[in-house]
């Protein structure tokens, strides 16, 4: 878990937090607790591992929270059922208090792009060095191209 403080502004303070849960079971109890700190503004989520159809568990995790994120198992649950363990999913939770100003440019298996006012934020898994180039020229053409 990473913890990182800027400012957005000369009178706003944001606190980041990244936490790999590794699958939102064993994950939950710290990630309460972040949510539940009064300087939290954003929490970077990797590793959620859920499917498409329990996404909300980690969409709506806590009421003080919106999440953007989608399941990195879309492709494999739409062609039949899972074999093995889930996997993946990246996820960002913004604080409710925040939201209004919010904005999700991209959200994919691998990264969830926005801005908060004009500053983007990106929350990027990149598990093996395999994905590197890949993932690193969907954000480049994205960010660079659009």
């Amino acid at each position: 878990m990473a913890n990182t403080a800027i400012n957005i502004s000369n009178s706003t303070k944001l606190n980041i937090y990244s936490y790999n849960l590794k699958g939102i079971n064993q994950g939950r109890s710290l990630l309460t607790d972040l949510c539940t700190l009064k300087n939290a503004h954003i929490i970077f989520v990797q590793e959620h591992w859920q499917t498409p159809a329990n996404l909300p568990k980690i969409l709506n995790f806590h009421e003080n929270f919106i999440g953007y994120g989608i399941s990195a198992m879309n492709n494999v649950i739409s062609k039949g059922i899972l074999r093995g363990r889930p996997y993946g999913g990246v996820a960002t939770l913004i604080h409710s208090s925040l939201a209004d100003r919010v904005v999700c440019l991209k959200c994919e298996e691998r990264f969830v792009v926005i801005t908060l006012c004009n500053v983007m934020f990106i929350n990027v898994y990149m598990p093996c060095s395999s994905l590197l180039l890949q993932i690193i020229s969907r954000l480049y053409n994205l960010l660079f191209m659009n």
